[in-house]
């Protein structure tokens, strides 16, 4: 293994593979932060997508009750929005720490002395993506709540004079 004295001297096999392994995990922790970021940035897509249909309802109805029930399930959309935009900073601080670590493990390995550094960015990186999983577990808790207001509006008695949904029609 190189030293200090002899910068030059040949790695033996075993310190090649040493290197490897130590830089092996965090980059299994890129890959699952990597697939992750994915299914963030595509739940994000759809509930803007969702947005944006609740919004055109909005300014479509006349009915002032459905309006109140779109304003308010718009106010949750944000919000789920905001959590999703959070969790996708998060998890791309995450991935960001987790290659920063690839490069200190192996540095650190090279040079024959565990790195610090290297750990503080594990921790770092696995603590960002806890935050961003809790951020998605707060969305989901959002959604539900969007879920409960539609149903709401839906299942609400209907004003004296209009026709009653048959029941069929409730559980389609």
């Amino acid at each position: 293994m190189p030293t200090p004295d002899d910068p030059f001297a040949v790695m033996r096999m075993s310190d090649v593979s040493r290197i490897v392994s130590a830089a092996l995990a965090p980059v299994v922790l890129i890959n699952g932060a990597a697939i992750l970021l994915s299914g963030f940035s595509a739940k994000y897509s759809a509930v803007s997508a969702q947005m944006r249909d609740l919004a055109r309802e909005w300014r479509a109805t006349g009915y002032a009750e459905r309006r109140a029930s779109l304003r308010r399930q718009l106010g949750l959309f944000d919000t789920r929005l905001r959590a999703l935009w959070l969790a996708n900073v998060l998890l791309t601080l995450a991935l960001i720490a987790f290659v920063g670590t690839v490069f200190a493990v192996a540095l650190a390995a090279r040079a024959g002395r565990l790195d610090l550094f290297g750990a503080a960015l594990l921790g770092v990186g696995l603590l960002l993506s806890g935050a961003a999983a809790v951020m998605v577990a707060v969305e989901l808790r959002l959604a539900r709540r969007t879920s409960a207001i539609e149903l709401e509006d839906v299942l609400a008695p209907t004003a004296p004079g209009s026709p009653e949904p048959a029941a069929e029609e409730l559980h389609q």
